[in-house]
């Protein structure tokens, strides 16, 4: 959420939407009916009552997150993942994270 005492600009590489790492294509073309996330396979919430925590929630109730069921194995045993949808994948999370953001697209810094 914006901050009201000072102004920011994100400066984002991607020509397409924000995301980077965390972004998603939705191959329409090709006939598969899901988005296929680029590099960010889930977020992590590690202090359940946080901020942080409470921003993925809103993303749960809007449809843009899910909690990870069945995650891999390695130690992600009882931690709190979260994956983007199969229509919108995580690439969702990165527009919700954008939401009231300045960005500035197609930027190297």
């Amino acid at each position: 959420k914006k901050n009201k005492k000072m102004s920011a600009v994100v400066f984002d590489t991607g020509r397409r939407g924000v995301g980077g790492r965390c972004s998603s294509r939705v191959p329409r073309e090709t006939g598969f009916a899901g988005a296929v996330d680029h590099a960010a396979q889930f977020v992590e919430v590690t202090a359940p009552d946080g901020p942080f925590a409470r921003f993925v929630d809103e993303c749960v109730l809007r449809g843009t997150l899910r909690r990870w069921d069945t995650p891999p194995r390695g130690g992600y045993k009882d931690r709190a993942l979260y994956v983007g949808t199969a229509e919108r994948g995580i690439g969702a999370f990165a527009e919700d994270l954008a939401t009231d953001v300045t960005i500035r697209g197609g930027a190297w810094v």
